[in-house]
């Protein structure tokens, strides 16, 4: 079969995205005011309180106080570990200071997808924009936030980015110049990163000082009859004054004194129990742990066991099970309403209200421990990733991370709507990633990273190649390179090429895979069929009308024999002869024109 090179530039997301025209002018006398502006006055995105008994950082507020009365654009970097605040801070500071701005704009940032998905959301949902261009397909993340910002920054606007963990994923976002209105925005970033380009003030965050850990146990668990200033501070000191740590102690404390006279020394003794059995395990023998992350082990090892224990028709293992899927999701924007799809092998499997109930008092349970963040009255919750990583370290060491992926993936399947899958596919990458080391359960649920790609491929074609790509590899290795999700793996991975302009690549994969898919299934099969039908689209792009046109008829003649005059699959080839008729017969016609009229 001949192939055709692409005559055309082959512009890439990657050229588009690392060449942001930032010299773009806004003129706000054009806009049109006839029509009632239908978003708020003030905006808030996303916005959550700060802990309650949120302690000290007097030194870092005092500061970011300062830098939140300039009219001039501000970036900040708040930066520091897992688990020393840095999250608290962003929501004190807006709770103090949010009467400075009109807009509040809170992104998860831990992925570029996640920043994409947010801005997004904030166009359409919150701002009435909307994200699809003209021709019907999304438009590039660099205009959605270029018609965010024009809209926005009229009046004076905070954005935070948090937990941000790569500097590539915030390019587009910083790169992008304001609209020249007299207010400029303020970026707030939480990140672990340190290194910041130029005009871009980071501040480190420590752990606390003695005193700050002393205020924050008082407030937290504040009992005279049983807690003295020495348990006080033998709790700070042992927890190493490290916020998470303390905070899930401290949570732990108030849930026994629900039940009992609890006193902060019990704890302590409970904790340093822990500790010398973790002390002993393979996993903290050989992985290089810091002492922090040792630390919010032991705390959470004393949790989990008393959310396990807790017996009222099996809630605390329930809690236990949503817990440990999460341990493989993005640890943001988690919604309560997706565990309602767990299989059950129980009679609560019978009434879908009773699930419900179950599942919103397993997260309630999680929530009282500090295990979980709440947002959105528990609809909507967070986890913290070093919760996240000493969760998987303890699930690797008793050998459950096969039986609890398995779960999740499970769970996945079962949300078998197209909106929710869509809005649930950031979690499902990641749990299908952690997945690729257990070859059984690649083999079960092959077909799962098929679904994702399909639901991808047209609102973010960059993210649809990146996991195809990621994944193609290990499947081949598992399933084969002949196995039907393998090639219609790459299917999808070749129309990720397209869709960018890589025309002649998208080719070259295509041919390989429907010359496999004629080998092991046949020329009928309409696996094979959808591959050709994309060759001839490809044709088309390439400027081979002819040839495309010729492979549509012959896709045409087999659709008829083996599926029948009306399946779809048929009609819609019809309707794509059609239309290329047309251009050729129009071409055509305009080439004869030309010629009578000697312009060629």
């Amino acid at each position: 079969m001949a192939t055709y090179n692409n005559e055309g530039p082959a512009i890439t997301a990657e050229t588009i995205l690392g060449n942001v025209d930032i010299s773009c002018v806004y003129n706000k006398n054009s806009i049109l005011l006839t029509v009632p502006d239908p978003t708020p006055q003030y905006i808030n995105f996303r916005v959550e309180l700060p802990e309650c008994n949120f302690t000290g950082r007097l030194k870092e507020m005092e500061k970011l106080a300062e830098l939140s009365a300039s009219t001039n654009a501000v970036k900040v970097v708040m930066s520091g570990m897992g688990g020393v605040g840095k999250t608290q801070i962003a929501r004190k500071f807006i709770e103090e200071n949010r009467s400075k701005y009109a807009n509040v704009i809170w992104i998860n940032s831990e992925t570029e997808q996640a920043i994409i998905d947010a801005f997004k959301k904030l166009s359409e949902d919150t701002l009435q924009l909307s994200t699809i261009n003209a021709n019907g397909k999304e438009k590039d993340f660099s205009t959605v936030i270029e018609q965010v910002l024009h809209k926005l920054c009229q009046r004076k606007t905070l954005f935070v980015y948090d937990n941000v963990d790569s500097m590539q994923s915030m390019n587009v976002v910083l790169a992008m110049a304001p609209p020249p209105t007299e207010q400029k925005p303020h970026v707030f970033i939480t990140s672990r990163l340190q290194r910041w380009p130029t005009g871009i003030t980071v501040m480190l965050l420590d752990f606390w000082s003695p005193a700050e850990a002393f205020q924050f146990i008082s407030k937290a668990v504040n009992d005279p009859h049983y807690d003295t200033d020495d348990d006080r501070n033998l709790l700070a000191n042992t927890m190493q004054y490290f916020p998470l740590a303390l905070r899930q102690a401290t949570a732990y404390i108030n849930q026994q004194r629900v039940f009992d006279h609890f006193k902060i020394s019990q704890y302590v003794s409970e904790y340093m129990r822990n500790r010398r059995q973790m002390l002993q395990s393979k996993i903290f023998q050989t992985d290089s742990n810091s002492p922090y992350q040792n630390t919010t082990y032991s705390t959470w090892s004393i949790t989990i066991d008393t959310i396990r224990n807790v017996n009222l028709n099996g809630l605390g293992q329930l809690a236990i099970r949503i817990f440990n899927i999460i341990a493989y999701f993005q640890p943001d924007l988690l919604e309560r309403k997706w565990f309602f799809h767990l299989n059950f092998d129980d009679e609560n499997q019978q009434a879908d209200q009773k699930v419900e109930e179950r599942i919103k008092s397993a997260v309630d349970l999680l929530i009282k421990y500090c295990m979980i963040d709440s947002q959105d009255k528990q609809e909507s919750f967070n986890i913290h990733r070093l919760v996240q990583e000493v969760t998987k370290f303890n699930l690797k060491e008793l050998h459950e991370e096969e039986s609890v992926l398995r779960d999740a993936l499970q769970l996945i399947s079962n949300i078998d709507t197209d909106y929710v899958l869509f809005a649930i596919r950031s979690h499902a990458i990641s749990v299908f990633m952690a997945s690729l080391s257990h070859p059984d359960l690649i083999k079960e649920f092959s077909s799962l990273s098929l679904l994702i790609l399909r639901d991808m491929l047209f609102f973010n074609t960059d993210t649809t190649k990146q996991f195809g790509e990621a994944i193609l590899e290990p499947l081949t290795k598992i399933l084969g390179a002949y196995d039907r999700v393998v090639l219609k793996l790459r299917y999808y991975v070749a129309r990720s090429y397209m869709e960018e302009g890589y025309y002649q690549r998208a080719l070259e994969t295509h041919f390989d895979v429907v010359e496999k898919q004629k080998t092991q299934f046949g020329e009928h099969d309409p696996d094979t069929l959808q591959t050709q039908c994309q060759i001839a689209n490809l044709y088309h792009r390439l400027g081979n009308a002819n040839a495309s046109l010729r492979l549509y008829e012959e896709i045409l003649d087999i659709q008829k024999r083996f599926l029948g005059n009306d399946h779809p699959d048929t009609l819609q080839t019809e309707a794509e002869i059609a239309f290329h008729n047309s251009i050729v017969q129009e071409t055509s016609f305009i080439s004869e024109f030309m010629q009578r009229e000697g312009l060629l």
